[in-house]
């Protein structure tokens, strides 16, 4: 499978945007999302294709299952649940078996269900974070594993930004404010492994999507992804795997 490809064909907001407009900042936010999406899934399939296929995947928080498509074209069974009724029409076209449902109540699944747990840009929105990731446990076999990532409020873009006297990115001071309004809980890498482990699981791998040394949005230059494999405590997005 040619992940960065097949990933394209679901996300192809950028190449939209460029035929519909002549307005270069909306095309340069449209090219930098679609980068900014791949630099974190990539690693995460490539963490879950380590585990073979024909396994029965949750996708907690799945969305429209255009994240879900590509676990399924891995060849694997997967289960979608979130709570937009719209967004799991769209998923359950795409193949996914949904069922809509609160990340902030218990999981409508029995115990030891799934092989595997994605959880994908959903811990920021969880309030109940212990208790969420405790149901995600449940809900694994015996060393069944959870590939998540998680906002890192420690990023080194960040630390500049903070520096510089910016506000940092992924949290909002009010519901008012124009980005991360949604977001509840953001994490550094200790305090993403304790949770982790509080829940439950043992952390096998960590890394990042990539590290930025400019405090904006528009910078991904190749060795930054590299950068992020390194140095994951200084990266945008922690990416975990862990194992029950």
């Amino acid at each position: 499978m040619k992940t960065r490809a097949s990933f394209t064909r679901f996300y192809p907001l950028a190449l939209i945007i460029r035929h519909k407009s002549e307005n270069m900042v909306e095309i340069r936010m449209a090219q930098h999302a679609e980068k900014r999406m791949l630099a974190f899934v990539t690693p995460m399939l490539k963490m879950l294709q380590e585990e073979g296929e024909g396994l029965r995947v949750l996708d907690a928080g799945c969305g429209d299952g255009s994240k879900s498509e590509l676990i399924i074209r891995l060849g694997n069974e997967v289960w979608g649940i979130d709570k937009n009724s719209e967004a799991l029409s769209e998923a359950e076209k795409r193949g996914v078996k949904v069922l809509q449902g609160d990340l902030e109540k218990d999981l409508p699944f029995r115990s030891g269900f799934f092989d595997g747990v994605w959880c994908s840009s959903v811990l920021e929105h969880v309030f109940h974070t212990c208790r969420f990731l405790k149901e995600c446990h449940r809900v694994l076999k015996p060393k069944g594993f959870l590939i998540v990532n998680a906002n890192n409020i420690a990023s080194l873009s960040n630390r500049l930004r903070l520096f510089f006297g910016f506000y940092p990115k992924w949290v909002a001071p009010s519901e008012n404010y124009p980005r991360f309004a949604s977001h509840v809980r953001v994490f550094t890498k200790p305090v993403f492994q304790e949770a982790l482990t509080s829940a439950g699981f043992k952390v096998e791998k960590i890394t990042a999507d990539l590290v930025c040394f400019n405090p904006g949005w528009f910078t991904n230059p190749p060795w930054s992804e590299s950068l992020g494999k390194i140095l994951p405590s200084l990266g945008e997005v922690l990416i975990i795997k862990a194992r029950k």
